[in-house]
């Protein structure tokens, strides 16, 4: 099923912009030779980049998105470099989207958009698809300026309400594509964690959580087979 794989806050939009374009930043040697294997090819465009496809809301050109980012943020006063962006990673099944067809990576790229309109219609958003990482699986990097269009206020937004708003709106889209939709397990504590917590002890559960957690704030990782392995070697 189409996933949001995370959603996290960038302190500078620049930075976020320039590892979601990846321009002048190849693909990884074994994506590039993958890519040449299926005789795949990227639109001239985008040749020096890491994106393969790019999109973007309300007049948002993706290869500039910077200097555009920036102008909004000028125009409101809100330059100060602290949490500029929220940015979402959504990642496609190899049973929704095939990275071996072109038009889907397009496809990718106008979903992306469209998850992204319909979460912040009044915010500038960037939508950058790639397709290195394991299996290639295609993944939208969407970056929003947090700044907002009509009132030039900042986005003021709780991590979790955020998550949960992301992973609803793209659960419709997916319903909307046909696609399996997984219901969202709810977290369980037991009793006797509970009782750990509140005496302060040592609870494997919790710990690791923890570790779940922290690795999910990796922003290289796109695919469940990564996210796997790097689990396995945190312990």
């Amino acid at each position: 099923m189409a996933t949001i794989a995370k959603v996290t806050n960038g302190a500078s939009a620049a930075s976020a912009l320039d590892y979601a374009l990846g321009k002048d930043k190849p693909l990884h040697e074994h994506t590039e030779r993958w890519l040449e294997e299926n005789r795949l090819e990227r639109l001239d465009a985008l040749k020096d980049c890491r994106a393969v496809a790019v999109g973007g809301t309300n007049g948002i050109d993706p290869v500039i998105a910077k200097e555009q980012f920036k102008a909004v943020q000028q125009a409101f006063n809100q330059t100060a470099r602290r949490n500029q962006v929220l940015r979402i990673t959504q990642s496609f099944a190899l049973n929704e989207l095939d990275p071996t067809n072109t038009r889907d990576w397009q496809r990718a790229n106008d979903l992306g958009c469209e998850l992204a309109e319909k979460l912040y219609p009044d915010y500038q958003t960037a939508v950058y698809t790639h397709l290195d990482g394991q299996n290639h699986i295609l993944h939208n990097h969407i970056i929003i300026n947090k700044v907002n269009l009509q009132t030039g206020k900042k986005l003021d937004e709780r991590k979790g309400s955020a998550v949960e708003r992301a992973r609803n709106a793209n659960d419709e889209i997916s319903k909307e594509q046909g696609w399996k939709v997984i219901e969202p397990v709810r977290e369980h504590q037991s009793r006797t964690e509970q009782d750990l917590t509140k005496k302060g002890q040592y609870s494997y559960m919790r710990d690791l959580r923890g570790r779940i957690d922290t690795t999910m704030q990796d922003t290289s990782i796109c695919d469940f087979k990564t996210f796997s392995d790097i689990l396995a070697r945190s312990g």
